[in-house]
């Protein structure tokens, strides 16, 4: 009779719970995102940011620098630049041979640091010194631009071509410029001796305009 009575009671207790209305618990807090009320963190993060800025500019091309002045470049926009140019593809053999004799050196990383430095700061300088722009790296490879403009606004005595009466298009001046590049490049760069196990590196250049 107790036992039954018992069932009886569970029963009933659960009906009523049934039944009972549904009272909601109290809802978690709502933690606000962190709010950078310190004006001199945020002019903090403000600096850093400019010179991340600065720092990639080095790494982007003229062409790209020059529409992110005028502000033509967005993130949905897809750069296509069309003009007369003379273009020099410009390959350097030799790195495989230079990191497999590094990979034995417990300092091979930074030894191999050292030889590019050695090498394509010499040769981003001389690109530079004849208007040329790096357009791309493929590993050990560039792609150099030298775009044609007038020459005659900018008055450059003696001109490209060494002539005091320049008659030559700008096309003309751009080819001249890129192929004095590239002997300039070669004679200062091929055959080049990076100091580590007698490894050199060679210069492979095309031009096309």
């Amino acid at each position: 009779m107790g036992s039954g009575l018992a069932v009886l009671s569970r029963s009933q207790t659960s009906e009523d719970t049934k039944d009972a209305p549904c009272t909601p618990g109290p809802k978690p807090p709502i933690t606000p995102p962190p709010v950078i009320a310190d004006l001199k963190t945020q002019t903090w993060l403000n600096e850093r940011k400019q010179r991340i800025l600065d720092g990639a500019v080095s790494f982007a091309p003229a062409i790209i620098l020059q529409k992110v002045v005028t502000k033509e470049l967005t993130e949905d926009t897809v750069l296509v630049h069309r003009g007369e140019a003379a273009v020099v593809f410009s390959d350097a053999s030799g790195f495989t041979a230079l990191t497999e004799t590094l990979a034995l050196k417990p300092n091979g990383a930074e030894v191999l640091s050292k030889c590019l430095n050695m090498f394509f700061t010499p040769l981003i300088d001389i690109i530079t010194a004849y208007r040329g722009d790096v357009i791309k790296f493929s590993g050990d490879a560039l792609t150099i631009f030298f775009p044609a403009f007038n020459e005659s606004r900018h008055k450059v005595r003696p001109s490209v071509c060494g002539t005091p009466d320049c008659t030559h298009s700008p096309l003309e001046l751009a080819v001249l410029r890129a192929s004095s590049c590239c002997l300039e490049i070669h004679k200062r760069l091929h055959n080049f001796d990076t100091g580590e196990g007698g490894v050199r590196l060679s210069l492979h250049i095309g031009l096309a305009a």
